[in-house]
């Protein structure tokens, strides 16, 4: 008997230690990728009824962060691990930084397996929430297959470029107009022709809700939803003759799915909002610029583009990514790259560091570029592409001898796109000239075009010789489209369409009647929008009470109605001042084909709306202004 009760004793104590074992404890954690700023992992415990993150909080003092109920770790195979609870943080609610502008605290999630060498922390998948991909300890790093091919062979202008109709459908779970807004915002744009063109799809009583518009590539398109206490983002990835479809549910967790497998190729990379990520981190760039000079930034760049790189590695690998997913997460950083690399350009410009003029002006400063995928129209997916581009064109380099005061008309416009294709080839390395350099000179034909209205004889001579610079049918049947459309807006007015936009407008507009009306769109978190206010507040009192031309300030909903009315009573005291819904707003954005705020249009005695209108300058450039439009 007394062996077996020793047994007995031995059993209990290996079961009890079992019960009771230590946790197994990452006093150290790096990660692959982060896009919480605020939050850092520090420690991890795995124990038998939890996984315990440990994190440190650095934020400015007062500011708040949530930690949303829908938060989770990601493990192997992708299996999920709920939240549970906190310590020093209640989930679901406001947590405001102290004083100190550091705050300590722990995230209780269901229990991992002891096993995990790495995993994710997501709190959902949109531009809102954080997410920190390959969370691991130091001493066991993450190793990835290395794909023999980083991206699939380039995309060409003829497979791409295309136009045809897409479909964008789907539901909000648990919606009603209660929840305080009624419209989806898509905010395109036209890269190739610097158009915007966003589209405010109304929202059905019963969360579904469906639109269809003409596109001429595939494309990631931002789509938003901001209603009186939330705002949301996310991609969608939209084909010309395929339809997207998309689930957002309670927690604002999108899903995208499709009928056709074109879209279907981009799933995972949109569901787990894996291209809403930056080489770094804002505020890291701009601590850079200022110190670094050109080639020290460039190999910042290099650095963060390399860590970039493993990262896409592991993305690709941890979520099964489709060859054309992981193409065009390569390309997201390229595009990146060529973005931060000229925001460097921007700032040295702005600042008139002289010595960073005279490298910036060096074609082999850019030797770092060679590399670019200039001629894969599959760039013009990304949508970061839209910023890339604009930076490069603008970009002292890009601009090189191109200003010849001595050429005027036809002649300088010629040499203005003879100049940027040499340039484009030089900096990018091309022995021919490249698709990026004749997007750029597609993108400038609508300033071309209205220079040349003053030698009116030469815009068809222009329009011909252009055509010969695009490398691409479809860019110079976009350069045709522009023409026709110049010629429209060379008439003095264009008539608004019969639609419910029309009809909001008109509510605020036909009071005005008999007279010029300058609208201005605006907001309180504009700066350009107030400096345009404050400048104009003595032009607009010569004009008060005028009897042919007033003002109209339409803006949407403000975070503080307090700032809001402080900053009118101070600035448009007298004025028309209208708040209109953020869904009404988003309508009048789509009526006038506008993104950006400040944004203005004048409307004539009889209510059509100018094609060249007034705007903010002197009293007297006002009134010449009035006098040519009465005439």
């Amino acid at each position: 008997m007394k062996p077996t009760k020793l047994f007995l004793a031995l059993a209990v104590a290996v079961l009890l230690g079992a019960c009771t074992r230590a946790p197994k404890v990452w006093d150290e954690v790096e990660c692959l990728h982060s896009t919480a700023d605020a939050i850092t992992v520090t420690n991890v415990e795995f124990t038998d009824t939890a996984t315990i993150l440990s994190i440190h909080e650095k934020n400015t003092p007062g500011w708040g962060i949530r930690i949303p109920e829908s938060t989770r770790l990601v493990g192997n195979k992708g299996k999920e691990y709920k939240i549970i609870g906190g310590e020093g943080i209640a989930i679901g609610e406001q947590f405001v930084t102290p004083e100190s502008g550091e705050a300590h605290f722990k995230l209780l999630f269901e229990p991992m397996p002891r096993s995990t060498r790495h995993f994710d922390y997501v709190e959902n998948y949109s531009l809102e929430g954080w997410r920190i991909y390959g969370l691991h300890h130091p001493s066991q790093p993450i190793e990835t297959p290395k794909y023999k091919k980083r991206h699939i062979k380039n995309g060409t202008a003829e497979g791409f470029l295309h136009t045809d109709t897409v479909y964008v459908r789907g539901k909000i779970e648990s919606y009603s107009h209660d929840k305080g807004f009624t419209t989806i915002q898509i905010n395109r744009t036209n890269v190739l022709t610097r158009e915007d063109l966003p589209i405010s799809v109304n929202i059905n009583e019963d969360g579904t809700f469906e639109v269809s518009y003409t596109s001429a590539h595939p494309k990631f398109e931002h789509l938003t939803l901001e209603g009186k206490d939330s705002y949301n983002m996310t991609l969608i990835y939209t084909v010309p003759g395929c339809a997207t479809e998309l689930f957002i549910d309670e927690e604002g967790n999108f899903e995208m799915t499709s009928p056709d497998k074109q879209v279907m190729t981009c799933k995972r990379i949109v569901d787990n909002f894996l291209l809403g990520y930056d080489l770094c981190s804002y505020m890291e760039r701009e601590d850079s610029m200022k110190v670094l000079d050109l080639k020290a930034y460039i190999s910042y760049l290099d650095r963060k583009e390399a860590a970039y790189n493993k990262y896409m590695e592991y993305l690709a690998w941890r979520y099964e990514l489709t060859p054309t997913e992981r193409h065009y997460l390569w390309l997201n950083g390229k595009v990146l790259y060529l973005e931060y690399l000229f925001d460097y350009d921007a700032r040295t410009r702005r600042s008139n560091n002289y010595m960073a003029d005279s490298i910036a002006l060096e074609y082999d400063s850019y030797q770092c570029l060679h590399d670019m995928p200039y001629n894969d129209a599959a760039s013009l997916a990304i949508h970061e592409f839209y910023f890339a581009i604009n930076r490069y064109e603008y970009s002292r380099i890009m601009l090189k001898n191109i200003f010849k005061p001595d050429l005027l008309g036809l002649d300088y416009v010629i040499c203005h796109d003879t100049t940027r294709i040499a340039n484009d080839m030089k900096v990018l390395g091309a022995s021919a000239p490249t698709l990026w350099g004749s997007i750029m000179l597609l993108r400038d034909t609508k300033w071309q075009l209205e220079y040349l209205r003053d030698y009116k004889e030469e815009q068809p001579k222009f329009v011909e010789m252009h055509r010969e610079l695009l490398i691409h049918p479809f860019l110079k049947a976009e350069l045709d489209r522009l023409y026709a459309k110049e010629l429209e807006a060379q008439k003095p007015t264009w008539t608004l369409p019969e639609g419910e936009a029309t009809d909001i407008l008109r509510r605020m507009t036909d009071k005005y009647r008999g007279k010029y009306l300058l609208i201005d769109f605006w907001g309180m978190g504009c700066g350009p929008c107030r400096a345009g206010i404050e400048r104009s507040k003595e032009m607009r009192k010569a004009f008060r009470d005028h009897p042919e031309v007033d003002f109209l300030f339409i803006s949407a909903p403000e975070s503080s109605q307090e700032a809001y009315d402080a900053y009118a009573k101070e600035h448009l005291d007298g004025e028309d001042c209208q708040i209109v819904s953020r869904d009404d707003f988003n309508k009048l954005m789509q009526l006038f084909k506008f993104l950006g705020i400040p944004h203005y249009e004048t409307l004539d005695p009889d209510g059509n709306v100018l094609n060249k209108g007034l705007e903010y300058s002197t009293t007297e450039a006002f009134t010449k202004r009035l006098e040519e439009l009465k005439k």
